[in-house]
């Protein structure tokens, strides 16, 4: 069983009264310790693909395939069951850093802020972020 398995991933976008369909029957195969790169041209959809499988697409998306991550299915999870999944098995590394942190608010706060949603209290979560 593949610890990452995407099976026909469809992502369409809603602008105004048209669909325009960013990725038709995307389909990837991921074992344990695989490493893998989405790579292709600007708006060739690796970001959309990325966001997909992190249940992080924007409100005017829609998306239909499979999702199985460890054996879970994640297109079928509701919002607070994809959120437990993603604090505490899945991480995504924005490839533009800009895009990761708010500049406006300390890191440190940050990355609480971030330890605190996957479980330790406050107190362990600012003792782990001083660590780093």
């Amino acid at each position: 069983m593949s610890l990452l398995s995407v099976k026909d991933l469809n992502v369409r976008f809603r602008i105004g009264d048209d669909t325009f369909h960013a990725v038709k029957d995307f389909c990837l195969d991921m074992e344990s310790g695989d490493k893998i790169a989405l790579v292709g041209e600007s708006g060739s959809g690796k970001s959309v693909v990325a966001s997909a499988i992190f249940g992080i697409l924007e409100r005017n998306a829609s998306y239909d395939g499979s999702i199985i991550f460890d054996g879970k299915e994640l297109v079928s999870l509701n919002r607070a069951e994809f959120d437990a999944v993603r604090r505490k098995e899945l991480v995504l590394m924005p490839q533009n850093v800009s895009q990761a942190w708010d500049p406006l608010i300390r890191i440190g706060k940050q990355m609480t802020e971030f330890i605190t949603a996957s479980g330790p209290s406050k107190t362990e979560a600012e003792e782990k972020a001083e660590e780093y």
